[in-house]
């Protein structure tokens, strides 16, 4: 056995070794020069030399189109293979175009960015042509539209508002893409995720010891990190924001704390119309026990409640104008319950009132003479939607409402 393998390996080993290094070198030269054809998807395209004054319609600010496209490639095997989109870029000329037309695609249109890449190792380069339209670059005053935030607010506070709803932001392209953004507008949306409890928590503190405070919500700054807004078909990269009134960029919050109520809460009745034309609609009455007195024929709650969600401002205004209505089903069986605010529209007007004169020395209101009623009438809205009534301990006020006969016992489920 040893015999045979030294034969094998050892007898006329200059010519094996020979003709081992001439096979790799045969492997190698065969394998670099093989063809290989392939598609590689998602090129990018740049166009040069685009005419003065004009743009090409869906160029972004970097010169590169935000569409890409396939190529077709044929060269060397061991190249073609290794290639991806990120190596490739297509550049086409613009020079002394107008309108629409086509860019035709060859090897010359062809750029590495790889530049360890030998170009000769690709020998065909071929793709359906591009249509392209060259048309006249203007400027316009694009509008932005402050959405609601996403995100949860910073816990112990709310969510109110965002001033102002409306910006604009200045944007060059080409004149269909401008029309197009002017008219549908771009949309801004912040997160609350980003904002901190402790900075909420310094504006509170700076807000109650203000000397002359002028407003009922607690005021977080955008920082001008966040003033930018994407339009991808333009730019991959952010737009800063450059409207006058972004300086004063803000998200309103309101303090999730206690508000008592000073006066006893009436309790009122909705009956359903068909229930109402029974001659038995009328005596309907709230039985009286630890929870609920009768006074002067008034139903009410004697037990000291609380609201939370709102500001003391709302809380002043609305004091003698908060109640609960029990609901009776038109069976007169089932009873529910909700808080309302009376008179609404006159207490808007008197909290828009206060507000208007408070705002007079806001610098945050300057820029919005325009608005500033309807900021403030919105704000009276969302407080009456988020009125909740609590106990002193903190919990949400829950009714269990039980008939007795003509008689409504309502109880606190709470512990008062």
């Amino acid at each position: 056995m040893i015999t045979l393998l030294k034969k094998l390996f050892f007898r006329n080993w200059q010519r094996k070794l020979l003709a081992l290094i001439l096979a790799m070198i045969i492997w190698i030269v065969v394998n670099h020069y093989m063809s290989l054809s392939t598609t590689v998807r998602n090129v990018s395209v740049r166009v040069k030399n685009i005419p003065q004054g004009k743009t090409i319609e869906g160029i972004q600010s970097n010169g590169i189109l935000h569409q890409k496209i396939a190529i077709h490639l044929t060269g060397n095997k061991d190249l073609i293979e290794s290639l991806q989109s990120k190596d490739l870029e297509v550049v086409v000329d613009a020079q002394n175009t107008a309108g629409p037309w086509e860019a035709s695609i060859g090897k010359k249109n062809l750029f590495l960015r790889n530049k360890r890449v030998d170009s000769r190792s690709v020998r065909e380069v071929s793709a359906p042509p591009i249509s392209l339209i060259t048309s006249p670059m203007i400027t316009e005053k694009v509008p932005i539209f402050v959405s609601k935030p996403i995100g949860e607010p910073p816990k112990g506070y709310a969510f109110l508002d965002v001033l102002p709803y409306k910006l604009f932001v200045n944007v060059t392209g080409s004149e269909s893409e401008m029309k197009k953004l002017k008219k549908e507008g771009l949309k801004l949306t912040f997160n609350l995720d980003l904002i901190s409890r402790d900075d909420l928590d310094l504006l509170y503190d700076q807000h109650r010891n203000a000397k002359h405070s002028i407003g009922d919500a607690i005021s977080y700054l955008i920082p001008d990190s966040l003033k930018k807004i994407y339009i991808p078909s333009l730019s991959k990269y952010p737009f800063e924001i450059d409207d006058v009134h972004a300086k004063q960029l803000r998200i309103n919050f309101v303090k999730r704390e206690l508000i008592r109520i000073p006066y006893p809460i009436p309790i009122s009745f909705f009956f359903s119309h068909k229930l109402a034309r029974e001659d038995s609609a009328q005596n309907y009455r709230v039985k009286p026990n630890h929870f609920v007195q009768i006074k002067n024929g008034i139903s009410m709650i004697k037990q000291p409640l609380y609201a939370k969600g709102i500001s003391p401002l709302f809380a002043e205004i609305t004091k003698d104008m908060i109640q609960i209505v029990i609901s009776i089903t038109p069976n007169g069986k089932t009873l529910g319950w909700n808080v309302q605010v009376m008179n609404p529209h006159q207490l808007e007007n008197l909290f828009v009132q206060e507000k208007l004169r408070q705002s007079e020395s806001a610098i945050c209101l300057h820029g919005y003479p325009g608005y500033r009623e309807e900021y403030f009438r919105n704000r009276f809205r969302k407080y009456v939607n988020q009125l909740r009534l609590f106990t002193a301990n903190n919990e949400k006020l829950s009714l269990d409402l039980e008939l007795e006969g003509r008689e409504i016992v309502i109880q606190p489920i709470n512990t008062l």
